[in-house]
């Protein structure tokens, strides 16, 4: 032992230990063989430290702390009271551990990480330098979380997930297992991402969005608000979906596409590149639109509808099943289109 080591009652130690200057070791504490502390070190009241354990200078350990085999602290490092280290794990320097942490065994913990309270760690999982993860946070197996992301509090994320750089994430957040958020991606409270979910770069997600299984997001897309992403949809670069809008299963839509606010998108719809819908629109399901159509207000459009590229609707239209709109068609506000209109040729004007 170095100089100026103070040790509790009822210390036990086993063979091979080497403790460095100054530190302090409280009462009912047991480190195993071959463990290495570095100066500095205050261990609190029923530690206990596994094997072939590194602790580096500087590092505090509240009571009632478990560190298992294998583990390598680096400096400046505080923890807890009540947290667990399994086997294998590797924490950075400057990280900061709140009290009943779990981490589960082949953890890597970069520098400047700060976890809160309760937050259980599994298995495999790797976090980046400089993240911040909120009390009560769930990680599962197998997830990565890149540098400078930052979590709040009560997020539940599944296995085998990857937050690639510069993510934030809002409170009450649950994400599926087998998610991938490239970077600077923002995600709002009270989101769900259900599993297999992809979301670009630059991506926007507020309060209260659900997405379903198998949705691919593009880069610079804007989700306001209170928006349902069905299974198996495909969003386009730099897409707008203002509050309340509800996009069904098996959807794809282009680039450059907006959709207002109260916006209803049914199945198997197909929407092209720069489409604009206003508010209060309901599309039924396998519509297809074409490129540069532009929907007024509290529009209707019925199931099997195919339209031509640069289509313009104005306000309080209903287009009925099964109707087919060539390419410049222009109606105008209040207009109604019956079911089973075969074709409309191009350059049509309903005023």
């Amino acid at each position: 032992m170095g100089e100026d080591v103070v040790v509790g009652e009822d210390f036990v130690m086993g063979e091979g230990v080497v403790v460095s200057e100054d530190v302090v070791v409280g009462e009912d504490v047991i480190v195993g063989e071959d463990v290495v502390m570095g100066e500095d070190v205050v261990v609190g009241e029923d530690v206990v430290v596994g094997e072939d354990v590194v602790v580096g200078e500087d590092v505090v350990m509240g009571e009632d702390v478990v560190v298992s085999e294998d583990v390598f602290v680096g400096e400046d490092v505080v923890m807890g009271e009540d947290v667990v280290v399994g086997e294998d794990v590797a924490v950075g320097e400057d990280v900061i551990v709140g009290e009943d942490v779990v981490m589960g065994e082949d953890v890597v913990v970069g520098e400047d990480v700060v976890m809160g309270e309760d937050v259980v760690v599994s298995e495999d999982v790797f976090v980046g330098e400089d993240v911040v993860v909120g009390e009560d946070v769930v990680l599962g197996e197998d997830v990565v979380v890149g540098e400078d992301v930052v979590m709040g509090e009560d997020v539940v994320v599944g296995e085998d997930v990857l937050m690639i750089q510069d993510v934030v994430v809002g409170e009450y957040v649950v994400v599926g297992e087998d998610v991938v958020m490239g970077e600077d991606v923002v995600v709002g409270e009270d989101v769900v991402m259900v599993e297999d979910v992809v979301v670009g770069e630059d991506v926007v997600v507020g309060e209260d969005v659900v997405m379903g299984e198998d949705v691919v997001v593009g880069e610079d897309v804007l989700m306001v608000q209170d928006v349902v992403v069905g299974e198996d949809v495909v969003v386009g670069e730099d897409v707008v979906m203002g509050e309340d809008v509800v996009v069904g299963e098996d959807v794809v839509m282009g680039k450059d596409v907006v959709l207002s606010e109260d916006v209803v998108v049914g199945e198997d719809v197909v929407v092209s590149e720069d489409v604009v819908v206003g508010e209060d629109v309901v599309v039924g399901e396998d519509v297809v639109m074409g490129e540069d159509v532009v929907m007024g207000e509290d529009v209707v459009v019925g199931e099997d509808v195919v339209m031509g590229e640069d289509v313009v609707m104005g306000e309080d239209v209903v287009v009925g099943e099964d109707v087919v709109m060539g390419e410049d068609v222009v109606m105008g506000e209040d207009v109604v289109v019956g079911d089973y209109v075969v074709v409309m040729g191009e350059d049509v004007i309903f005023s």
